[in-house]
């Protein structure tokens, strides 16, 4: 049985979408496979280049605590 996931729908407009602020480079994250290690890399490559946009790290509930915690 698939976890039950709470969808959000956010209307963006197109003076909104242009905005720096509302930027952001969004990954997944799932299970307790090596997968962490690419969101560790993509983090550090990101903060190398200094993106001025935010890493958003969605967590599917099967992620064990101690992979939240990085």
């Amino acid at each position: 049985m698939a976890p039950e996931i709470s969808v959000n729908t956010i209307n963006v407009s197109e003076k909104s979408h242009q905005s720096p602020s509302r930027r952001a480079y969004v990954t997944f994250l799932a299970g307790n496979g090596d997968y962490v290690k690419g969101v560790v890399g993509l983090a550090k490559g990101l903060r190398k280049v200094k993106s001025a946009n935010p890493l958003v790290v969605a967590m599917l509930p099967d992620v064990p605590e101690e992979h939240r915690e990085i």
